[in-house]
């Protein structure tokens, strides 16, 4: 919705860089459905107020062939591409915001199983690879390079992790952050139920207890996923609401753009699902300088009412 236009554009005034989207003027949430929307069973209580990032890497047979521009939907992972922009992403949050940060080998499934529901936010910049037929088994791509963290232990047992977090591992964790970000192709797309909406890799961590998600709604180029992803982290950090952080790292986004990549496929496909509301809530610096300034200057007065000299 936020790159639609108030007005009509003539074949004669497409220039992107000009044109008048909402965006510019409107923040824009989703949800799947009113239920959830409305739902007041989210009650997180992360016990890290931080970022848990991941970005891995992707050892692929076919590497000697040009790198993928984009983070590509296939439907086999071991042909997966590297995705060099995602490193930049998780290095640029953690130089945002406090953050926990697994790259390339140690971004792997057993870790994110580990330490997922400890903090505050998720991201993962991967890739996803979807499933139209069976839904329930489309999935993140975690690291494809073999380790021996690769596996962790359950009630006494030692379980093998393959890297693949299916769907229908998703809607069975158990998670307290207060947002997702899934930095991956098409993470916002599913099958679409009566009544309940898109059935997607999103709505899973909706289900484990995220009241806010942020998604894509088809595939996005690594560049322009790096950049709009650092912006959204700065306003966050700055106390802005989710959508509001979305819309203005947009904006940032628009004004460094060129003709190309001002088209909204390169900038629209993130969008927010779900609860908005601030993630870092502002630090009230001003308020507490007052109150210390307050403070001291009673210290001084009483010290100086002290030291004066009384009359008889």
């Amino acid at each position: 919705f936020e790159s639609l236009i108030p007005q009509e554009a003539g074949p004669a005034s497409i220039n992107y860089l000009n044109l008048p989207f909402l965006i510019k003027e409107f923040s824009v949430g989703y949800t799947h459905s009113s239920t959830l929307l409305f739902s007041e069973r989210y009650k997180t209580k992360s016990t890290e107020d931080k970022v848990l990032a991941f970005a891995p890497m992707y050892e692929n047979p076919l590497y000697n062939m040009d790198t993928a521009q984009f983070r590509q939907v296939l439907g086999n992972s071991d042909y997966l591409f590297p995705l060099v922009g995602t490193i930049k992403e998780v290095q640029s949050i953690n130089e945002t915001v406090p953050s926990k940060v697994f790259i390339n080998e140690k971004a792997n499934e057993s870790r994110f199983k580990k330490y997922a529901s400890d903090y505050s936010v998720l991201h993962l910049a991967m890739h996803t690879i979807m499933k139209d037929d069976n839904p329930l088994y489309s999935l993140l791509a975690f690291t494809n390079v073999e380790s021996d963290d690769n596996y962790i232990v359950e009630s006494g047992d030692t379980i093998y992790q393959d890297n693949k977090l299916y769907a229908y591992e998703i809607y069975n964790l158990k998670l307290n952050a207060r947002m997702a970000v899934l930095s991956s192709c098409n993470s916002g797309f599913g099958k679409m139920q009566k009544g309940e909406g898109m059935m997607s890799l999103a709505r899973g961590f909706i289900y484990a207890g995220c009241p806010s998600i942020v998604m894509t709604l088809w595939q996005v180029a690594d560049k322009s996923s790096s950049e709009l992803m650092t912006s959204f982290y700065k306003y966050l950090k700055k106390g802005k609401s989710k959508q509001e952080a979305m819309r203005l790292a947009k904006i940032d986004y628009l004004e460094t753009a060129d003709d190309l990549t001002s088209n909204p496929y390169f900038w629209s496909g993130f969008v927010v699902l779900g609860d908005s509301s601030p993630i870092y809530r502002k630090s009230g610096l001003a308020y507490w300088m007052i109150v210390i300034t307050v403070f001291v200057g009673i210290l001084v007065f009483f010290q100086y009412r002290r030291s004066s000299p009384h009359k008889n």
